[in-house]
Order: structure tokens, then sequence, then C-alpha cells
């Protein structure tokens, strides 16, 4: 992972129509350079199964982080 560049995380909640959903916007500005930006709409079933994997994914990170060489 490039430890230059800056990562910026923003969700937000809204309604639209009669449903729910969560706005992702993912910015990662490297030390030189523009930012990159990307948006995503996504149902309350697709945030549920992205935090599940996330989850999942900072388990496995952090268990093999933690055993020694």
């Amino acid at each position: 992972m490039n430890k230059e560049a800056k990562t910026t995380i923003t969700t937000k909640a809204y309604k639209e129509a009669t449903e729910w959903l969560v706005s992702l916007e993912i910015e990662v500005t490297p030390k030189e350079g523009k930012p990159t930006k990307v948006r995503s709409l996504l149902t309350t079933e697709q945030t549920t199964e992205l935090m599940n994997k996330i989850k999942f994914a900072n388990y496995t990170a952090k268990s093999q982080n933690h055993k020694k060489p």
C-alpha cells in the first residue's frame, strides 16, 4: 500500500423515491497528482454485503499481522 496517498471514505444515507439508498464515495489523493474519486449508490442489501466482506478481509489481515514470523 502506498503510505504517501491519503484515502477518504464518505457515506450518506438518503431516500430516493420510495427506497433508502447508501451513497459511497472513496477519494484517493496521491502525494503528488490529482485525486481520484469513485462514487456508487448501494442498496441496503449491497451495503450489508460490502460490510461483511470488509469485516472478513480485515479480520484475516489482523490475524496474519499478529502471527509470529
